[in-house]
């Protein structure tokens, strides 16, 4: 687990904003999660994205890790971003179920680009979830 630009919190809800683009967290089993803010904070190198959240177990041991990039309108940076931190973090967060979340501010355009980034995602084990303005995830 990540111990620096963090919160461990069992919230019930929290919330991820920037600007007009969030992601909900729906903790109704009031487990307990890390939040870690990543840009501007978590030092990793190139680009990164805005948060990581982990979900741990009972004994703090991190079963699942969601990667969150809130963006304006440009998916290919977005992803990109995902992609960098996630290789940044694969010595911390191995044999870890991952899913990249990408937030924008509209419905973006998939093009053979970003399907090319869904691709590599998909081949390393990640799930890559697309949304626009806000988006929900219950853990």
């Amino acid at each position: 687990m990540i111990k620096t630009c963090n919160k461990l919190t069992k919230d019930k809800i929290r919330v991820l904003e920037e600007k007009s683009r969030k992601l909900i967290i729906n903790n109704s089993s009031l487990a307990s999660f890390n939040v870690v803010k990543v840009d501007g904070c978590y030092k990793t190198t190139g680009n990164k994205c805005d948060y990581l959240v982990e979900i741990t177990d009972k004994l703090n041991v991190v079963t699942k890790v969601y990667y969150v990039e809130l963006k304006g309108c440009r998916l290919s940076d977005a992803l990109e971003q995902l992609l960098e931190t996630i290789n940044y973090c694969l010595s911390i967060h191995s044999e870890k179920n991952k899913i990249a979340i990408a937030i924008l501010s509209r419905v973006p355009q998939i093009t053979t680009g970003i399907q090319a980034y869904q691709k590599k995602m998909k081949n390393m084990g990640i799930e890559c979830i697309i949304k626009s303005s806000i988006y929900t995830v219950s853990i």
